[in-house]
């Protein structure tokens, strides 16, 4: 297990004050008007009318965005603020709150002989603290494909690969959280065939402490994907995940998820640190369709644990399925270098005088980390969900999570098939 990176707090508030400077400082974006009227008044009273949300869904007050082509330095924000409300909780270990689901830092520079420089900060507010998300070199000088080295996620499953930024419901579905194995320091290639087939793998260490899956030791991780449909609006996408890490003697390995809500503490399901494993095998399969204004989206993954000292070997699983849809007609994009789904762009955004992107979504997912003399518990919940995209750069979401299914004996939380009720505000700049 490693233990957590911290920042002195005056440290911290250097970093605030730079960025602070910077914003001041900072010319709008590229994607902002800079023209100027030069009679009338109608221009100003037009900008008089926009509401708070339309100003605060069109400011661009730092350089490039996340997905624009690095031709210089981009230094980017994300902001999510949470909140949520629990009901019938049997456990009485939640407690209503509003918080800091996120708050992150971007960087990235590009370098001569075709590298970039990537750095994401995350602000961890209790404690006062920095956590370091990616932090990598991207290579991308060779006509088939990308080379990417440092902390990086590894390769492995759908929901996973998706930025936090586009995912369909708030949170990873509970399989995903407890068992991918999220971020590491590795060497990683990835490559893709007729805009419909990809290959990544890589040679991944330890990493940085994350909230589900720990492991240490030396691993292998790939992923393959391709796309059986690929018309206009209209995708097929299936694809295939396994991770190979062996692990050292003094390592240990854990595997464990929240109720699919991100501002508490609680880990419903938790194996506990297992210090006695030798290896740990994983796969996953994954689906996705889309039609329009329809997503599916379902995967499936297995873990295995073998243990040394006579131990019997572990096996856990998990699956999820969700859909989605777009009630004002726009459609999921699809980034196929990466394969995965990307940024949402309203057909009508509101700081166009529009009323926004509009989709509903319900997810059932289900984790099992419960085997032999381990008692992780099982969990299965359904969510209901409703995202207002306001413009592709701010969103609010609001999910309705019911825990259907709760069996970890000798646990608080067993049988606490409570349901919350969560909202997000969240923004990139």
């Amino acid at each position: 297990m490693i233990l957590a990176k911290t920042v002195p707090l005056n440290l911290l508030r250097c970093a605030i004050a730079a960025t602070g400077i910077f914003v001041a400082c900072a010319s709008p974006g590229a994607d902002e008007s800079t023209t100027t009227p030069t009679s009338g008044d109608s221009p100003p009273q037009e900008e008089a009318k926009k509401s708070w949300i339309a100003s605060l869904a069109g400011f661009r007050p730092l350089l490039g965005g996340f997905d624009d082509p690095v031709t210089g330095t981009h230094i980017n924000g994300q902001l999510f603020v949470d909140g949520a409300a629990y009901f019938n909780d049997q456990s009485r270990q939640f407690d209503n709150s509003v918080n800091l689901r996120r708050a992150r830092l971007v960087l990235r520079h590009g370098l001569p002989l075709d590298l970039t420089f990537k750095a994401s900060l995350e602000l961890d507010s209790n404690p006062v603290s920095i956590e370091i998300k990616d932090l990598y070199l991207l290579y991308t000088g060779q006509s088939w494909g990308q080379i990417v080295f440092g902390n990086q996620k590894e390769p492995f499953g759908l929901e996973a690969a998706i930025s936090s930024r586009y995912r369909t419901l708030m949170e990873e579905a509970l399989p995903v959280a407890a068992m991918s194995p999220g971020r590491n320091i590795g060497l990683s290639a990835s490559t893709m065939w007729n805009k419909r087939t990809t290959l990544t793998g890589g040679l991944f260490g330890g990493g940085f402490p994350q909230d589900g899956l720990r492991e240490s030791g030396i691993g292998l991780t790939a992923r393959a994907t391709h796309l059986f449909v690929d018309e206009h609006e209209q995708l097929l996408h299936f694809g295939f995940s396994g991770t190979y890490r062996h692990v050292g003697s003094s390592d240990t390995v854990q595997f464990r998820s929240r109720p699919e809500v991100g501002i508490t503490d609680n880990f419903m399901v938790d194996t506990g640190e297992r210090t006695n494993a030798e290896s740990v095998p994983q796969a996953g399969l994954e689906f996705a369709y889309t039609d329009g204004p329809l997503s599916l989206q379902a995967e499936v993954f297995a873990s295995w644990v073998a243990r040394s000292s006579g131990f019997e070997s572990l096996f856990f699983h998990g699956w999820y399925a969700d859909a989605g849809w777009f009630l004002t007609g726009e459609s999921r994009p699809y980034e196929r270098a990466k394969a995965r789904f990307g940024k949402v762009k309203p057909l009508s955004p509101v700081d166009k005088g529009g009323k926004g992107a509009w989709e509903i979504a319900l997810r059932m997912s289900r984790v099992d980390l419960t085997d032999n003399d381990v008692i992780g518990g099982e969990e299965t919940n359904l969510t209901v969900g409703l995202n207002w995209y306001v413009s592709s750069t701010m969103r609010m979401m609001a999910n309705y999570v019911n825990v259907l299914e709760m069996d970890r004996p000798g646990s608080a939380f067993d049988g606490n098939t409570m349901s919350l009720f969560q909202l997000r505000f969240q923004i990139e700049f």
